[in-house]
């Protein structure tokens, strides 16, 4: 489910915001124009990379912030046991990919990053993303683990066990895209249109900035 608590909820917005303004500056500091975009909020050109992390795929191969160099990267937070916008934004997801052109999927990767590493390691998780999938990579790690990446984009996520024994995870629902030098390129917030993240992936990805 998306996050709705009000302190993650400022949190997010704060940190939208700040893109949002400093993108709006980039004119006025040299820069050339941002591209047309429709839905995302484009970070400014000197935004850091990530910090550095290691998490691991489904198979136990660990991944870290030097692996996803090299090639642009579309990060979503979620967990596999979610009743419906972690399913509904890997269908939306894997309806864009399947419209990017060979060439454009060669240069990007969509990243599932579990927030529920109890129930999301291992086979689980491969499974889970095969179905949208086979070329989506899922990543999971212990909470310490995810907190570098998780901070570094200014994402949130809560978890609580409820008497019964079910556990929830109200999470971020946007979708983060990294640079091939791992900076914050954009952000797309909540609900995702597959015709508007197919223009402005295709925008960015030949922008190159």
């Amino acid at each position: 489910m998306a996050l709705a608590r009000p302190a993650a909820t400022r949190l997010l917005a704060a940190v939208l915001a700040v893109c949002a303004a400093a993108a709006g500056l980039w004119l006025a500091r040299g820069g050339s124009a941002p591209p047309p975009v429709q839905t995302a909020t484009l970070y400014p050109d000197d935004f850091p990379p990530v910090a550095e992390f290691t998490l691991y795929a489904a198979d136990g191969t660990p991944w870290n912030r030097d692996a996803l160099a090299g090639r642009w990267s579309l990060i979503f937070f979620g967990f596999t046991h979610c009743p419906d916008v972690c399913p509904m934004t890997l269908h939306t997801l894997a309806g864009v990919w399947r419209d990017l052109e060979p060439e454009q999927r060669e240069r990007l990767r969509v990243v599932f990053v579990s927030v529920d590493p109890e129930r999301d390691r291992g086979a689980r998780l491969g499974e889970y993303l095969a179905y949208f999938s086979p070329d989506f990579l899922g990543l999971w790690g212990e909470d310490d683990a995810l907190a570098p990446l998780i901070d570094s984009l200014g994402a949130v996520y809560h978890r609580e066990t409820a008497p019964d024994g079910t556990v929830t995870v109200d999470h971020s629902a946007g979708l983060f895209l990294l640079g091939p030098d791992t900076r914050p390129r954009a952000h797309f917030a909540a609900p995702h249109r597959r015709d508007a993240l197919h223009h402005d992936l295709t925008l960015l990805l030949g922008a190159e900035r």
